[in-house]
């Protein structure tokens, strides 16, 4: 590993699918969906493998936005000497265990996400229109544009923009948000991380509704009649940060999404200095404020007479004259 830091070795492209392939770090240059579609090759390994855990991901910001991307592209070189360095708890590099979803069809496709699956209208000018339930007890008939079903990672997504709350990582949680619902009372709900969802398209629905995973594969049509499950993925995606918790993803809220952001209120002035400008003024201070204020006021109206008498007395008299 050290010697290929060097960029002076081959490299191998492997098929993630081939039972021989063994992956001990992931190294992403790019942004967010850079590791979106790193997620899908590790689907494809984790299925291949039949492995327990998958590896880490170290992640190097060259996107636009870069919430999955804490570590910066210059760095790349003394990133992963320190991460190759530590063998002992003392130097252990910190990590956010990213919660997945797994999405099955009644086909029998499976596929996991990191982000969010999306179930949408697609081209159809029809509401889209979805029966959920969770954990086997109905909750709701969304009648919308679609229903976005994310994880706390993908949050700051889709979600975010379908008006969805905003999620630590941390937090074990899944998302239901609505896009455009034709209801006033119609709101984004978080459920449990371990619950299972079920998302059917129902036989009064004037369409079919179509999936989008990730935003990675092309839509598929899920049927009149038929079911989409979401749940919880066993296997979590490890993510290397530079600190422990959640600490890159709120400072990601203020400096990229400028969450928070407005200008300081001013504080007011201290009761000390009230009192000196009260006892300077003495005590008759706001009565001779009033009335000089007073004074100007009635001085003001009774130049507002003067010239409306003036005004009144000459249209009257043109209009004699003119008649």
């Amino acid at each position: 590993w050290r010697n290929a830091l060097d960029m002076e070795d081959r490299y191998e492209v492997v098929n993630p699918r081939d039972p021989k392939c063994r992956i001990d770090l992931v190294v992403c240059l790019g942004g967010d969906g850079t590791i979106l579609h790193a997620n899908t090759i590790l689907n494809q390994y984790s299925a291949a493998q039949q492995i327990e855990q998958l590896p880490p991901v170290v992640s190097f910001g060259m996107g636009s936005l870069g919430f999955l991307t804490p570590f910066s592209v210059q760095d790349w070189k003394p990133t992963l000497e320190e991460i190759f360095a530590s063998t002992s708890k003392r130097d252990a590099i910190n990590c956010s265990l990213r919660s997945r979803l797994t999405c099955k069809i009644d086909s029998g496709d499976v596929r996991s996400v990191l982000n969010d699956v999306v179930i949408g209208r697609g081209v159809s000018p029809s509401l889209c229109k979805l029966s959920c339930t969770v954990d086997q007890q109905p909750v709701a008939l969304f009648q919308s544009d679609g229903l976005i079903i994310s994880t706390p990672s993908g949050s700051t997504a889709y979600s975010l923009s379908a008006g969805g709350t905003m999620v630590a990582p941390s937090i074990s949680c899944t998302l239901l948000t609505p896009i455009a619902p034709h209801s006033l009372s119609s709101r984004p709900v978080a459920i449990h991380g371990e619950s299972c969802i079920e998302v059917t398209v129902p036989t009064t629905a004037r369409s079919p509704a179509f999936v989008s995973f990730d935003g990675r594969d092309p839509m598929y049509e899920l049927p009149v009649g038929e079911t989409l499950t979401i749940e919880p993925s066993p296997l979590s995606l490890p993510l290397l940060t530079y600190h422990g918790f959640d600490h890159e993803w709120f400072q990601s809220l203020t400096t990229k999404l400028g969450w928070n952001t407005r200008v300081e209120q001013k504080p007011l002035h201290s009761s000390s200095n009230s009192r000196k400008r009260h006892s300077k003024n003495g005590g008759g201070g706001k009565n001779k404020r009033g009335a000089s204020h007073k004074k100007i006021i009635s001085s003001e109206r009774s130049s507002y007479r003067r010239a409306g008498s003036v005004s009144d007395t000459t249209s009257r008299s043109s209009w004699k004259r003119t008649g």
